[in-house]
């Protein structure tokens, strides 16, 4: 999971409880104020961003290795695009 992430995606780790304030769109936002923009609603959570920095998904609660794999495959291929979750993973885990 570590190596994929490495080679397919740029990580950032996002207190959503803060108020730490960064550049976001075109203006400063605190943290927490991203994370309410990005559709976060409880922690943890993982956000999937695309290239352009706008949401993909947001996949609330851990997610077991097992299952964060073929999530992370499913957002990189871009199979999110035209193809369901559900079919996407049985197609994965048969």
């Amino acid at each position: 999971v570590a190596g994929y992430l490495a080679e397919n995606f740029v990580v950032a780790k996002l207190n959503a409880e803060a108020s730490t304030k960064h550049p976001f769109q075109d203006s400063e936002a605190s943290e927490s104020q991203i994370a309410k923009a990005w559709g976060v609603t409880g922690y943890p959570a993982t956000v999937f961003l695309s290239a352009d920095g706008e949401p993909i998904t947001v996949v609330p609660g851990y997610i077991p290795k097992e299952t964060f794999i073929h999530v992370l495959e499913y957002i990189h291929t871009g199979s999110y695009k035209n193809v369901k979750w559900e079919d996407f993973l049985s197609s994965k885990t048969g």
